[in-house]
């Protein structure tokens, strides 16, 4: 079984992580680029698509692809709940409605649980408090990408994405 955790957004990412080892297995970051969306696997590695739910229907086939591929299936969707803050445009805020509302489906669709936790569950979870910042996230998801062979994780989004597919991990493990 694997985990798929997205930090959704205008900008986001998408990590897959395997149940058994806990390794990243498939990593996808996006970001807005004129008309629509660029998306990265490896860095330097990019490509255009039009919109966010090209993004997020080319993240739910390449989640189910990356699991068959090391034999596991596809056991939870974790999407980083959407909260206000006065940090976000209404902008950004639809578009992370957006890509929440796809992952429910595809979680529904492949008869996947959907965890929707905020940032402060997810980072207790896995960084053992509610408290920590993005940055120490980012270090933390770094060390451990490092030790998955995944240099894509070390954005903040894809290192975000990479702990909630982790926290997702813990939930049901439970």
């Amino acid at each position: 079984m694997a985990h798929l955790g997205i930090d959704p957004g205008r900008t986001g990412a998408a990590v897959l992580v395997s149940t058994e080892t806990g390794a990243v297995v498939y990593a996808l970051e996006w970001k807005p680029q004129g008309d629509g969306y660029s998306i990265r696997y490896e860095p330097g590695k990019r490509q255009p698509v039009a919109t966010l739910l090209d993004v997020m229907a080319l993240v739910a086939v390449d989640a189910m692809e990356a699991s068959e591929e090391i034999g596991e299936s596809l056991e939870s969707v974790a999407v980083e709940a959407f909260y206000l803050t006065g940090q976000r445009s209404g902008r950004t805020m639809i578009t992370s409605a957006e890509a929440r509302g796809v992952m429910r489906e595809i979680a529904s669709f492949v008869g996947a649980p959907l965890h929707e936790p905020t940032p402060s569950q997810w980072r207790r979870a896995v960084m053992g408090h509610g408290g920590a910042k993005r940055a120490e996230a980012k270090v933390r998801a770094k060390r451990a990408a490092a030790e998955d062979g995944f240099s894509l994780c070390t954005s903040e989004h894809a290192a975000e994405a990479m702990l909630i597919a982790r926290y997702a991990r813990q939930v049901e493990a439970v």
